[in-house]
């Protein structure tokens, strides 16, 4: 643990005192300026031991606790897109339903229309079924129904009487 607190010093100070200058530098120009500082950070590893290893143990636990932040970022970030997708979905099936149910009435419409047709067309054909059986009894035989019976014929003219209850004869 001790080197690599060691290594985490150096490279913090490193980082801060040369982070624009050290890709630009040439090979071992910074010898002469950061070599003292690192005989300077490994004679205090060297001194505090225990203090380094606290350190590194720290450094090590904020970056665990760092990873999983990260990672339950990212679940939080994941779970948010497939509420996304879900709402979605839940939209569409939505509307799929309220076009089922159009299309469901349409149809149930069309269906009762269909049958109102075939319920007006079956009492048609009975009315003209019977009329055509009624004319065919009435005119079959030489009946004529519309005629009726001959009138029977006319009483005879009442006679006239007189007084003493005599038959007076019609006059002519």
């Amino acid at each position: 643990e001790i080197p690599f607190g060691f290594l985490d010093r150096v490279r913090d100070e490193f980082e801060s005192l040369y982070a624009a200058n050290a890709r630009l530098a040439a090979a071992n120009s910074l010898d002469a300026t950061f070599g003292p500082r690192l005989k300077a950070h490994m004679d205090y590893c060297m001194a505090h031991p225990d203090e380094i290893s606290r350190m590194a143990s720290v450094q090590r636990k904020v970056n665990d606790v760092k990873g999983v932040m990260m990672e339950n970022i990212e679940k939080v970030l994941d779970r948010g897109e497939k509420i996304e997708l879900l709402v979605d979905k839940t939209d569409a099936l939505q509307n799929q339903a309220a076009q089922f149910q159009r299309k469901g009435k349409q149809l149930r419409r069309a269906m009762c229309w269909q049958n109102w047709k075939w319920k007006i067309l079956v009492i048609f054909l009975l009315i003209l079924l019977t009329i055509v059986i009624f004319l065919a009894v009435c005119f079959s035989g030489g009946n004529n129904c519309t005629e009726g019976d001959p009138e029977p014929p006319a009483p005879p003219p009442p006679q006239v009487q007189d007084f003493n209850n005599n038959p007076l004869s019609p006059v002519t």
